[in-house]
């Protein structure tokens, strides 16, 4: 029903936001009751609807926190979608002119990219031919800041963070 509702007209669209927020749905409760999980995001006008009620709820003073991170994370673990397709669908969505986040999170994708690849060849394959004038053997090995805690011993997190 809430589905329906989302996509019937402008004024149901926002009187289901305004229900979705007083009651305090969080994002993530919200993706599985718009049933995205096992549908296709690409030319999916309800996954746009959900971006724009993340965009709500990240504003709402009562410290509703939602991070880029965790939507990221969300659309990761869709069974049918692959991290290759979320970035190209980031890459569409951006220049919708009030969802900034697709930007962001596409940001956010690529350096988990740039952490997690082992190789250049692998980041080179995530990206495809559409990155093809990129030159990845210019690109450095390891970001260095990932790779401080590798090379300072600490013995706690407040040790660490007075590192930093």
């Amino acid at each position: 029903m809430q589905p329906y509702m989302i996509l019937s007209s402008a004024s149901s669209h926002k009187l289901v936001n305004e229900a979705w927020l007083d009651s305090r749905e969080t994002p993530q409760q919200v993706f599985k009751i718009l049933r995205l999980k096992y549908q296709t995001l690409d030319s999916n006008p309800l996954f746009i609807q959900w971006l724009r009620y993340v965009k709500l709820y990240k504003a709402q003073p009562e410290g509703a926190s939602f991070s880029d991170v965790q939507v990221l994370n969300i659309l990761l673990k869709k069974k049918i979608t692959s991290d290759t397709e979320i970035g190209t669908l980031f890459q569409s969505i951006k220049e919708i002119p009030d969802l900034e986040l697709a930007k962001s999170l596409q940001t956010h994708l690529y350096r988990k990219w740039m952490v997690g690849s082992s190789s250049r060849p692998t980041l080179e394959s995530l990206l495809g031919p559409i990155h093809s004038r990129i030159d990845f053997s210019k690109l450095p090995k390891v970001i260095p800041c990932t790779e401080i805690w590798k090379i300072t011993p600490f013995t706690s997190l407040s040790t660490w963070v007075r590192r930093i």
